[in-house]
C-alpha cells in the first residue's frame, strides 16, 4: 500500500491559546497513557495522508486541529537526521536535531525576532498496520520517548535555552516546560536516546512487510523530534514535529535462546504412524504393519537465513520381521522409504476489530481511531497458511548395486521395509522471516512439516505416506549481534 511506504514527513500541529486548556491535557504526541483508540487517531494525523485530512473535520477532543505539512511559511520547523536507519534494544537510538526558527523569506533586520520555544522530546513508536478495504488500521504496541533535554549528548541544547523565560504569556502548566526565548536562526542538537530491554511500554518486534498476497500488512516504525511552540505576538500554540522511518528488533542473549530448557531451548518432537499395504509380521506387535515417523527439533528458536536441522527417525515396520523369511516376504510387498519432504508454512492471522461485539468500547470511538475498541477478542479473524519453502531429500543407490564402483550416489540410501533409521535433513529459512507475536491486529507463526515419501521413486509413490508438524519460532540475527 502506497501510503505505508518508507518516507520522511514534517509538519506541525497547532491550536489557538483559548483552547489551552485541552491543550494542556494533551500537550503531547502520542501521549503514553492515552488510550489505544486515542494514540491510533492522533498516529494517522501525524502519518499525514487523505485518511488524516477527513479526520481533521470530526469533532473530538484532541488538540491537534490542524496540519500544515510542507507550508513554506512555518515559523518553526525540525529536521531529524539518524545515525543509523536500524537500532536494538538495549542501545541508544542516535542522532541530531536540525531546528530552524523563522521563516524563509525573513530578512537580516527580522533577525532579531523570538519565538517561545520549550517541550522538546524524542520518541520512537512501533505500530502494526493491517488494511480492511481501503481502511488501514494502526495501533501502537512499542513507544519509548525522553525530553530532548535529558538526551542531548552536549550543551547545544542549553546553549539553545539558557535564554529562560516567564512571560505572562505562559500558563501555569507550561512553567516548568522550559521554555525560552529562541531567535530566528539555525540550531543543531546531537542526542542519543537508550532503548530499555525492561521497559512499560512495551517490546519492540522487529520489521514486517510484504507478506505474500497480504498487501497492507506491516510493522513499522517511526522516529520523531517534536517541539512545542508558542507565537509571541498571538499566543498560538503548536507542536512542530518531523518523523523518519527505522527499524527497532528486540535484543536476545545468545546462551538463552540456544539453552535446552523446558521453557526456551528444549527439543520439540512430534510422531506419527500409519498402516502399510502388506501388514504381516507378529500380530502380537504393537507396531504391526506401520510406517513410524519420528521429528526432533534441538531448539525451538532459530534464525532467519540459516538451515534449520532435523533429526528424523525412520521405522518401515522393522519389528515385524522375525526372521530372513519374513522379513524379504515383507519387502516384496512393501515399498522404501525413498525421501524425506520437509516444508516451512507460515500462518499469519489478521484480526480486525468489531466494537459492535466489544461491551467496554463505549466512548473510547475518537476520529475513527475508536475502531480498536478495547477488547482485544471483540473482532473477527482472518486466517492466510502458505508454503513459503521446502526442500526433499531422495534416496540414493545402495553400495551394493554400484556394480564394482567404489562409491554410489547420494549420501542416503532410504529405509527399506522392516528396517529403521535416522536421518538429519536441513532447510533454509528465508531471510525475510519472522515469527509475531499478537499484540492487537496482526500475528505471524510458523510451521515445519516433515512428511516421507514410499515407493521406488517420489514420483511412483506417496509423498505424503506419513507426516509431523512442529512450530517453529524464527527470530532475526540482529537481535543477537546488533550494529555497534
Amino acid at each position: 500500500m502506497r501510503r505505508e511506504e518508507r518516507h520522511k514527513h514534517s509538519t506541525s500541529t497547532s491550536q489557538d491559546h483559548h483552547h489551552g486548556d485541552t491543550f494542556a491535557r494533551s500537550d503531547t504526541l502520542l501521549h503514553m497513557y492515552a488510550s489505544p483508540a486515542r494514540k491510533a487517531t492522533e498516529l494517522t494525523r501525524l502519518l499525514g495522508g487523505a485518511s488524516s485530512k477527513s479526520e481533521k473535520k470530526m469533532n473530538a477532543p484532541l488538540p491537534i486541529l490542524e496540519q500544515n505539512q510542507g507550508k513554506r511559511r512555518s515559523l518553526v520547523s525540525l529536521d531529524l537526521v539518524l545515525e543509523n536507519n536500524i537500532f536494538v534494544e538495549g542501545g541508544y537510538l542516535s542522532g541530531s536535531v536540525q531546528i530552524r526558527v523563522g521563516r524563509p523569506s525573513s530578512t537580516s533586520k527580522d533577525s532579531e525576532k523570538t519565538v517561545l520555544l520549550g517541550g522538546g522530546k524524542i520518541r520512537v513508536a512501533g505500530f502494526e498496520v493491517v488494511v480492511f478495504g481501503s481502511k488501514p488500521l494502526r495501533h501502537i504496541f512499542y513507544q519509548v520517548s525522553s525530553p530532548l533535554s535529558d538526551v542531548a549528548v552536549d550543551s547545544s541544547y542549553v546553549d539553545i535555552f539558557s535564554s529562560r523565560s516567564t512571560p505572562s504569556i505562559l500558563e501555569e502548566d507550561e512553567m516548568n516546560e522550559g521554555f525560552a526565548e529562541v531567535r530566528e536562526r539555525k540550531y543543531t542538537v546531537p542526542f542519543a536516546m537508550p532503548l530499555p530491554i525492561v521497559t512499560t511500554a512495551g517490546k519492540p518486534k522487529g520489521v514486517l512487510q510484504n507478506i505474500g498476497n497480504m498487501s497492507g500488512v506491516l510493522i513499522r516504525y517511526i522516529a520523531i523530534a517534536s517541539l512545542r511552540v508558542i507565537h509571541p505576538d498571538t499566543g498560538k500554540r503548536s507542536i512542530a514535529h518531523f518523523y523518519r522511518d527505522c527499524e527497532v528488533w528486540p535484543r536476545f542473549e545468545i546462551p538463552k535462546i540456544f539453552a535446552d530448557t523446558t521453557n526456551i531451548g528444549a527439543s520439540a518432537t512430534a510422531k506419527k504412524s500409519r498402516p502399510l499395504l502388506g501388514g504381516g509380521g507378529n500380530s502380537n506387535s504393537s507396531s504391526n504393519g506401520e510406517l513410524r515417523l519420528t521429528a526432533t527439533l534441538s531448539r525451538p528458536a532459530w534464525i532467519a537465513g540459516q538451515l534449520c536441522h532435523v533429526r528424523v527417525h525412520i521405522d518401515n515396520g522393522s519389528s515385524n520381521a522375525n526372521s530372513v523369511k519374513e522379513k524379504e516376504k515383507t519387502k516384496k510387498k512393501r515399498g522404501s522409504v525413498k525421501s524425506v519432504r520437509l516444508v516451512l508454512v507460515r500462518t499469519v492471522r489478521v484480526f480486525k476489530p468489531r466494537p459492535v461485539l466489544d461491551a467496554l468500547s463505549e466512548g473510547d470511538s475518537i476520529g475513527g481511531g475508536g475502531d480498536l475498541g478495547v477488547d482485544p477478542d471483540a473482532c473477527e479473524t482472518e486466517t492466510v497458511e502458505r508454503k513459503i519453502t521446502e526442500d526433499i531429500l531422495h534416496a540414493g543407490q545402495k553400495g551394493d548395486g554400484a556394480q564394482g564402483y567404489a562409491s554410489a550416489k547420494g549420501w542416503w540410501t532410504g529405509v527399506a521395509p522392516g528396517e529403521s533409521g535416522v536421518v538429519v535433513h536441513s532447510i533454509c529459512i528465508p531471510s525475510d522471516a519472522l515469527t509475531v507475536v499478537r499484540a492487537r491486529l496482526l500475528e505471524v507463526e510458523y510451521t515445519l512439516k516433515i512428511s516421507l515419501g514410499v515407493g521406488s521413486s517420489i514420483t511412483g509413490g506417496s509423498t505424503d505416506a506419513v507426516a509431523v508438524s512442529l512450530p517453529v519460532r524464527i527470530i532475526n540475527f540482529l537481535s543477537l549481534d546488533p550494529p555497534p
